[in-house]
């Protein structure tokens, strides 16, 4: 039964990650389902079921009822537990989510911005090496004109 119910989880949690405000809706309908079923198994275990069960009936029949009765309202009880440790644990993925989104989204903004000032300074550099080229050549010019005017004195 606990492979079982680890396998159940498993399954139960990779599909979590698909969850929709439909699935919220369906599961409130299932609560809501649970809960009147959960009301009427009640009120036929506390006697107010307006069914009648001959007196003729053997006393262990109607115990045996009324037992399996209660196991269905004890195992609603549960299900229903379960359902809200699950809801619980949804709109605390959900919420882990929504905070990794937003973390991500200030990554990505400040990823753009590293960007732009990295093509900023590698533009800038760019023209810096232009420059630094102009004045090379300017520089060479000079020369050949510093050694040109040394040769006519």
């Amino acid at each position: 039964m606990a492979r079982g119910k680890a396998v159940s989880d498993q399954s139960l949690s990779a599909s979590r990650g698909k969850a929709t405000m439909e699935d919220l809706g369906e599961n409130t309908t299932v609560l809501s389902t649970l809960r009147s079923l959960n009301n009427f198994i009640s009120q036929c275990v506390g006697g107010g079921s307006g069914l009648d069960i001959p007196t003729s009936a053997p006393g262990s029949l109607q115990m045996q009822y009324q037992q399996s009765m209660q196991r269905e309202v004890d195992r609603n009880q549960e299900l229903l537990t379960r359902i809200w440790q699950l809801q619980e644990r949804e709109a605390g993925a959900e919420e882990k989510m929504q905070e990794q989104l937003e973390r991500s989204r200030q990554c990505q903004q400040s990823l753009d911005a590293t960007n732009k000032r990295l093509r900023e300074k590698e533009d800038s550099l760019a023209q810096a090496g232009e420059t630094i080229n102009t004045l090379k050549g300017r520089i060479s010019e000079l020369q050949w004109n510093v050694v040109d005017q040394e040769m006519r004195v």
